[in-house]
C-alpha cells in the first residue's frame, strides 16, 4: 500500500468491514502507508506531537494505547478507547478510537477509524473530529505481532 495515493486509500477503506471488537486484542506494529511524500513526512511529523516515535498500538479489553519508541525503550501514550460507532468517512457503523477531549495537541480533535484487511492487518484513518475541520483522512497500517506462548 505504499505506492496508493491517500484518496485511493480511502475509497479501499471505505469498502472494508470493521474488524470484530472481541478480536483486537495484542499489539499491531504501525506502518505509514500512501505516498512516498506522505510517508517520508509522517514521521517528523509526529515528532512534533505526543506520539514522537510512534511504534504502534497495543489493544485489550476495550482499550488501546498508542505504543512509541523513545531511547530504546516502548512506551505507552495517549490512551484510548476502542467503540463501535458511525464512521465519519463513510457513514457506515464502524470501529472508532476517539482520543480524550483532554488529549494533547492535535489528538483532541481527532478519531483514528479501523477497517479491517484481507490479510488480518488494520487500515486506519486517522480523521478530524470536529464539524469545522476538514474531511482530511491520513492512512496508516497495524499490523498484528504474533505472541509466542
Amino acid at each position: 500500500m505504499d505506492t496508493y495515493s491517500i484518496g485511493s486509500l480511502r475509497r479501499a477503506f471505505e469498502s472494508m468491514e470493521p474488524p470484530d471488537p472481541g478480536t483486537l486484542t495484542g499489539t499491531y506494529r504501525g506502518e505509514y502507508v500512501g505516498p512516498g511524500w506522505f510517508r517520508r513526512l509522517a514521521g517528523p511529523a509526529l515528532g512534533l506531537t505526543a506520539l514522537r516515535g510512534w511504534w504502534g498500538k497495543d489493544f485489550s479489553a476495550g482499550h488501546c494505547e498508542n505504543l512509541v519508541s523513545r531511547g530504546g525503550t516502548i512506551e505507552r501514550v495517549l490512551p484510548v478507547d476502542v467503540v463501535r460507532a458511525v464512521s465519519l468517512l463513510d457513514g457506515k457503523m464502524g470501529i472508532s478510537l476517539p482520543y480524550s477531549p483532554d488529549s494533547a495537541w492535535p489528538y483532541r480533535w481527532v478519531v483514528d477509524e479501523l477497517r479491517q484487511t484481507p490479510t488480518g492487518s488494520l487500515l486506519g484513518m486517522v480523521v478530524p473530529a470536529r464539524p469545522w475541520l476538514p474531511r482530511l483522512a491520513l492512512p496508516f497500517m497495524l499490523h498484528p505481532i504474533e505472541r509466542e506462548g
